[in-house]
């Protein structure tokens, strides 16, 4: 079971979904058949992130129901934490934003300040208001703070990043394409990657350069090899 479990981790990390959801669905089953409910539970968000990703909304949303019930009632808080994240995900991917980050706002009041999922729900936040064209230079100050303590130059990206995005600053593109993608490409934060790029396809596009386009589209919709 736990090798299927760390096999389905390892190809979801690379975007191989399908490969992925196969030996999650077999991890799944194995912790069922031997009682390993803990396991199971993981097991289980591992495959709901696989469907949200694939975009089987559906089917990722009946799962994440399910596992908010069992990790509350199993006493698992990082895990029903993950859960609520990852739920707003899903609620992001379909442009629900409202209620994604109603989800998060109360996800953000319950976890310690200085874990890297209070960061994640932090940006997380961040992006869902950008979405909505609104502006809360209170969640911005805070990220800023935060990167400060830690140095941490993914966190670092993201601050100035939305920094530009909601102030309009003519060099956004620019950051995007010589700072924001290239980190994300050379790291393997292929997810990241792949929304900077469908933004910069979506540009050049509009401006018709062609090649420019053509070469983040094709980083969008790439296939990462086998593990």
């Amino acid at each position: 079971g736990e090798y299927y479990y760390q096999k389905a981790r390892l190809l979801i990390l690379f975007d191989r979904f399908e490969l992925s959801a196969y030996y999650a669905e077999m991890a799944v089953q194995y912790y069922q058949l031997h009682h390993n409910y803990i396991r199971l539970l993981h097991a289980q968000l591992l495959l709901a992130i696989n469907y949200t990703r694939r975009n089987l909304l559906v089917q990722a949303s009946g799962l994440y129901e399910v596992l908010k019930r069992n990790a509350h009632l199993m006493g698992q808080k990082d895990l029903y934490y993950q859960t609520l994240y990852n739920l707003a995900e899903l609620f992001k991917q379909k442009k629900d934003y409202d209620q994604a980050f109603e989800l998060l706002a109360e996800l953000k009041v319950s976890l310690p300040d200085d874990s890297y999922i209070y960061k994640a729900v932090l940006i997380s936040m961040i992006e869902a208001t950008v979405e909505m064209n609104q502006k809360d230079e209170s969640l911005l100050r805070e990220l800023k703070l935060l990167t400060r303590k830690t140095e941490d130059e993914y966190f670092l990206i993201y601050e100035n990043y939305f920094e530009k995005r909601m102030f309009s600053q003519p060099d956004l593109i620019a950051y995007c394409e010589e700072k924001m993608f290239p980190f994300f490409r050379k790291n393997g934060y292929i997810k990241e990657g792949k929304k900077v790029a469908t933004e910069l396809k979506i540009f050049y596009e509009q401006k018709k350069d062609w090649e420019k386009a053509n070469f983040y589209r094709s980083y969008e919709e790439r296939k990462a090899g086998e593990v």
